[in-house]
Order: C-alpha cells, then sequence, then structure tokens
C-alpha cells in the first residue's frame, strides 16, 4: 500500500478524498450486484484498496489525524454494511452474507487497535479481499 500511496501523496490527494472514494465505491457494489454481479466484485476489490490506501495517504503524507481516523472507522463500518449487502444481493444466504461482514468487522477492529505492524496491514487487507471475492464468486 505504502507503495501505491506515494503518487497520490505526490499529488497531495487528501486521505479523506481516497475514503470517501472508497465508501462510494462500496455503496455502489450492492446496486449493481444483482444485475452485474463480476462488476460488483470489481468494485468491492476496489473500494477494499481504497480503503488500505487512505491511511498509507495519511501516513506517508504526513496528514494522520484523530478525525480522519476517525473518518476511517466509521468509512469501514458502512463498506461493511455495503458488501455484505452486495453479497446478499448476488444470491448469498443472508447469514453468509452477515457472517462475512462480521468477520470483516472484526479483522478491521484489530487493525485500530494499533498494535499491527505494517506487513500486518497488508496481510490484513488481502484476507479482506480474499472474503469477499470468495463470498461472491461462490454466489455466481
Amino acid at each position: 500500500m505504502w507503495t501505491l500511496a506515494r503518487p497520490l501523496v505526490g499529488v497531495r490527494a487528501p486521505p479523506t478524498a481516497v475514503t470517501v472514494v472508497g465508501v462510494g465505491l462500496a455503496v455502489l457494489a450492492p446496486v449493481i450486484a444483482a444485475r452485474l454481479p463480476l462488476a460488483a466484485l470489481a468494485l468491492v476489490v476496489a473500494a477494499a484498496l481504497c480503503d488500505g490506501l487512505d491511511g498509507a495517504v495519511a501516513v506517508v503524507g504526513e496528514r494522520a489525524t484523530r478525525a480522519g481516523a476517525i473518518a476511517d472507522s466509521i468509512a469501514d463500518r458502512l463498506a461493511d454494511t455495503a458488501f455484505a449487502l452486495t453479497l446478499w444481493s448476488c444470491g448469498a444466504p443472508l447469514w453468509l452474507a452477515l457472517l462475512a461482514g462480521g468477520l470483516n468487522s472484526d479483522v478491521r477492529a484489530g487493525e485500530n487497535k494499533g498494535r499491527r505492524l505494517r506487513h500486518e496491514f497488508v496481510v490484513l487487507n488481502l484476507v479482506n479481499v480474499f472474503t469477499y471475492s470468495r463470498v461472491l464468486l461462490y454466489t455466481l
């Protein structure tokens, strides 16, 4: 994520803007999921990428703030909800969609405790993408 964040820092992209784009992509995914499940999958992956990038942009650009951390946490919950709705819209049983959303929230809660190393954040974000991608592909 850190390497991907550098160009955004170079153009002075605000970390919160990356957060907002990620939430927008996440919210759009369930809207199109029933008709275009593969496009919804692409939106989920892009939203997960934005979720990892916003914090990296803040740290690399030395623009991390408490307000940004709160905005990111709220965005994470919105994205988790949108991703669960996406899975359900694609035909996953409701219990499976809710389970995937809940597992993802637990992983993110561990991130927010501040006890993770950089490489652990990358691994956790890959787990997020893998979880939603596998469940979404299962429903196709």
